[in-house]
């Protein structure tokens, strides 16, 4: 029987057809373009109408709404007035944990609402606060995604807000809201929205220096028990809000929403809030005492951070002192030590971290010890002892472990050569 193409090509085409594919259907694509902006509007309209004084954000892919919320600069979050300055210098950034200088102007807070709590292709943003401070006033940008057809423009959003500073503030941001984000930024082909920008995640900060002096390290603990701030009943808690989506979606109901904007838009109030707190802390002279009953902050952790920022001149003895600095800490003091040219202490922590079973410490010191030709034969002796012991770990899977080996047998060979040149090819 002879092979008919028209029929196959028509029962194809009608198959793609009944499964949305319209290329080629001009006038089939063209009304399910009309049908998906119809949708957005009539999305856009019901969040208008529920949150009168924001606004649609118009971009190059198309509309979102912006629930946007203003508090003048004399107001007060909890105990912390708005107005109070933000002073940068070494305290704070040793504090903090970052080497970017900062200003008042220079850094956004966020916080995101999401339709689940991982970052598979299935969860997805909905909902996203951006506050920052103006000289008149705390600006919450709130991006709400009225439909899925508007993702690239809600994405758009925020990176051309966020794109104004140099630095971003979250609270478990680093494992939660910048990795959900960039998820969906990949999938649809989008810039990403924090290229180039500082990262200042709170709350590793909060658990260095008030986990034991406060209940949990969560920000609403965090609100009450040192902000002072406490919330009121209009709050929906962000665990009921991807339901609350999904409703929306669905029937578009939105009477639970304003609740679920008021938990988001507080939480980027309270992060601005916080770091004016945190610079006012780290600018003030108090006594340990005075610092814990008025703070909460525990103040061995806080003197012991601070001490950090004069690091140049900091005894080693002072940093080795037991049970001082934690281990990835120490890490940090010796990286920061070597850059300021204190090579040998930097070596003597690596080491001291090698002997404690860290092994990639050990191949750290072996690589200042060659630097420069510093100490070819320790670096050497030193790459020998991290190799034999990664041959002897059976915890390490023999592809890593092979790799691993390969590449240190690879510098060992290469400092042999350098040391036989430097000998005049003498063993």
């Amino acid at each position: 029987m002879p092979y008919d193409y028209n029929l196959n090509m028509n029962n194809i085409l009608d198959q793609l057809a009944a499964l949305g594919v319209t290329k080629g259907f001009q006038e089939r694509a063209a009304k399910r373009v009309s049908s998906s902006e119809k949708s957005t509007a009539d999305a856009l309209q019901k969040i208008a109408a529920k949150f009168p004084d924001g606004f649609i954000v118009e971009n190059r892919y198309g509309k979102i709404f912006n629930a946007r919320r203003i508090f003048p600069i004399g107001s007060l979050h909890g105990s912390i007035r708005l107005e109070l300055p933000f002073r940068d210098g070494d305290k704070l950034r040793c504090f903090l944990g970052s080497d970017l200088p900062l200003t008042k102007y220079s850094f956004v807070a966020m916080d995101t609402e999401t339709s689940g709590i991982s970052n598979h292709s299935a969860s997805f943003v909905f909902m996203i606060g951006l506050s920052y401070f103006t000289p008149d006033a705390l600006i919450v940008d709130q991006f709400i995604l009225p439909d899925l057809s508007q993702e690239r423009a809600f994405l758009e959003a925020v990176r051309e807000t966020c794109s104004r500073f140099d630095a971003i503030v979250t609270y478990n941001g680093k494992a939660f809201d910048v990795p959900m984000i960039q998820a969906r930024e990949k999938m649809l082909f989008v810039r990403d929205s924090f290229e180039g920008l500082a990262h200042i995640d709170l709350l590793p900060v909060v658990r260095r220096f008030w986990r034991k002096t406060i209940s949990c390290c969560r920000l609403a603990n965090v609100e009450t028990e040192i902000l002072e701030f406490g919330r009121s009943d209009d709050e929906i808690p962000g665990s009921m809000a991807p339901d609350i989506y999904r409703g929306f979606l669905t029937d578009g109901d939105l009477s639970l929403m304003g609740g679920v904007s008021y938990h988001n838009h507080m939480d980027v109030v309270s992060l601005s809030a916080f770091m004016l707190l945190i610079s006012k802390i780290c600018s003030c002279e108090m006594a340990d005492r005075d610092l814990e009953l008025r703070y909460r902050i525990d103040s061995f952790a806080f003197r012991n951070r601070l001490a950090l920022a004069n690091l140049a001149d900091l005894p080693l003895d002072f940093i080795l002192a037991d049970g001082r600095y934690a281990s990835s800490e120490l890490s940090r003091i010796a990286r920061d030590l070597n850059r300021r040219g204190r090579v040998d202490d930097a070596i003597q922590i690596y080491l001291i971290q090698f002997r404690g079973g860290e092994l990639g410490a050990g191949e750290k010191a072996a690589a200042l010890r060659c630097r420069g030709g510093r100490d070819l034969q320790g670096g050497l002796a030193l790459y020998r002892e991290v190799a034999a012991l990664i041959e002897k770990d059976d915890s390490i899977g023999e592809w890593s472990k092979a790799a691993k080996l390969d590449k240190i047998k690879k510098k060992i060979e290469s400092i042999e050569k350098k040391a036989e040149g430097k000998n005049g090819g003498k063993k």
